[in-house]
């Protein structure tokens, strides 16, 4: 041990505390100083000023600035050594000399090393072990070369950029069973985050009466980015874990009006995205001009931006624009007797504006799935992809191909647990999305599920694939085989044996 870390406040191993949850302890602790990270040669030194790191230095070739901006296509090889040597033989700083030679503005450097010091910093979330130490120090450096992003923002960056499947997998693995609810957290609040609307509405979906796999399952997001997104909410108790749940649903302690106009307005943009234009505005397919000019104006009126206090809207303005741009072009369609009678023609009857190109379309796009299925059976899992891909270019929104495309990606991969398979579930995700009258989607993803010992979750999926056809024989034959009992699985892959 060092001189140096002999005097450190605190030390450990990334093995017993992830980087993530080091990180939050730090941020909550508020102190300033220097945390070291070390894994063999490699070596990390992060300054700290009250708990926000602002400085990332690192011994690692490839995350020098030259190597950086090669990787970016910023420059070349050739001009990365030329300068570098430059740098070298006039002890001058490798950004500086690039700027001189004309490869870089001084924005653009200040630009990349931001980046760059970012880019350092998340790289440690990939780490599963390494030793680490922190000197407390009073006099930290004030100025941030991360360019002031927030502790929050930093965490979930870095679990979506260093947590792979396997790894979120089993971080969350010890929660699953358990119970979310909201946290107690003083310290780290939504407002912070800058997440999206789907991100937010799966925060504000917590309220104690689901388990961590159940909300997943009811999540809008990927699985990869739900799990990412509560194993982040969890470290930085945004959200809490508890082994019963709530005796009643427990609505989040709203710190003001704010968050409460903001639930409201998740809610509303959710709502609106699966209604059609009437719906929308709350009138019958009937209604003459003046109903429809005056459920316009009523909800004009409510989601105006102009409609928000000034200390409010900076955080919902994105979500009011969106609603207001859906209610304007809801309006501005049925209230233009023409448009009306097309948008109506297309609710009802869109096969009469299908052109003979786009039969043609449809009939290629047909053949090729069915291709597609028998290369399948055929086990020639290359060529059902390539069939499915060709399916899926002609008609983009069918659903069932995008489910079989999606199925194929996990029949070829080597890694049923790895990269491949999360491609898989994505696409069978948005096939669910785009056709939810079909079950085969809900049947690929709880194989997928069950194959990687998340079995509660694959029986939800055949449970739904149940719903949407009660005489589903393979959603039957999935569940039985789950519950222990002997039954032929051959249908999919080819042998019992998985």
């Amino acid at each position: 041990m060092s001189i140096t870390e002999k005097k450190a406040t605190f030390r450990g191993n990334l093995k017993d505390i992830p980087f993530p949850k080091l990180l939050s302890e730090i941020y909550g602790m508020g102190v300033s100083g220097t945390l070291t990270v070390s894994r063999g040669k490699a070596k990390k030194d992060i300054s700290i000023s009250r708990g926000m790191p602002t400085k990332v230095y690192s011994n690692l070739l490839q995350e020098v600035l030259g190597r950086y901006l090669v990787k970016a296509g910023k420059i070349t090889e050739d001009q990365y050594h030329n300068t570098l040597k430059i740098a070298f033989e006039s002890k001058r700083q490798h950004g500086k000399v690039m700027v001189e030679k004309g490869l870089l503005s001084e924005k653009e450097l200040d630009t990349f090393l931001k980046n760059q010091s970012l880019l350092k910093l998340l790289n440690l979330f990939k780490w599963i072990d390494g030793d680490y130490f922190f000197i407390k120090r009073d006099l930290a450096p004030k100025d941030s070369s991360l360019g002031g992003v927030s502790m929050p923002t930093i965490i979930i960056k870095g679990i979506k950029w260093g947590y792979s499947l396997d790894r979120i997998r089993k971080a969350m693995g010890p929660y699953s069973n358990y119970y979310l609810y909201p946290g107690e957290s003083k310290l780290f609040s939504l407002d912070i985050i800058g997440l999206n609307s789907q991100e937010e509405w799966l925060i504000n979906l917590v309220d104690g009466t689901r388990t961590v796999k159940e909300t997943i399952e009811m999540s809008p997001l990927e699985f990869m980015d739900s799990s990412r997104l509560l194993y982040a909410s969890i470290i930085m108790n945004i959200l809490d874990v508890k082994g019963t749940a709530a005796a009643a649903p427990v609505v989040p302690k709203k710190s003001d009006k704010q968050d409460e106009v903001t639930t409201n307005l998740l809610k509303k943009y959710q709502m609106l995205a699966g209604q059609n234009y009437f719906e929308v505005l709350g009138i019958e397919q009937d209604a003459q001009l003046p109903e429809i000019k005056k459920a316009y104006l009523t909800l004009a009126k409510q989601y105006h931006p102009d409609s928000f206090p000034k200390e409010i809207l900076p955080k919902v303005e994105k979500t009011v624009n969106r609603i207001f741009d859906t209610i304007n072009k809801a309006y501005r369609v049925i209230s233009n007797d023409k448009e009306r009678n097309i948008y109506i023609l297309s609710m009802t009857a869109p096969d009469e504006k299908v052109t003979a190109s786009k039969i043609q379309d449809l009939t290629n796009a047909e053949l090729q799935f069915q291709k597609g299925r028998v290369f399948i059976k055929k086990k020639s899992y290359e060529d059902a992809k390539n069939s499915f891909e060709w399916s899926v270019k002609l008609v983009p929104d069918e659903g069932e191909y995008l489910a079989y495309l999606g199925w194929t990606f996990f029949l070829i991969a080597e890694d049923k647990k790895g990269g491949d398979a999360v491609k898989a579930i994505t696409y069978l995700k948005k096939a669910s999305l785009l056709n939810p009258s079909i079950e085969i989607p809900y049947i690929f993803l709880g194989i997928i599920y069950k194959v990687q010992d998340l079995k509660d979750v694959a029986v939800l999926q055949f449970k739904k694939a149940l719903e949407i056809n009660p005489n589903s024989v393979d959603a039957k034959r999935e569940l039985t085989a789950i519950s222990g009992v002997k039954s032929d699985q051959r249908r999919f892959f080819g042998k019992k044996n998985r």
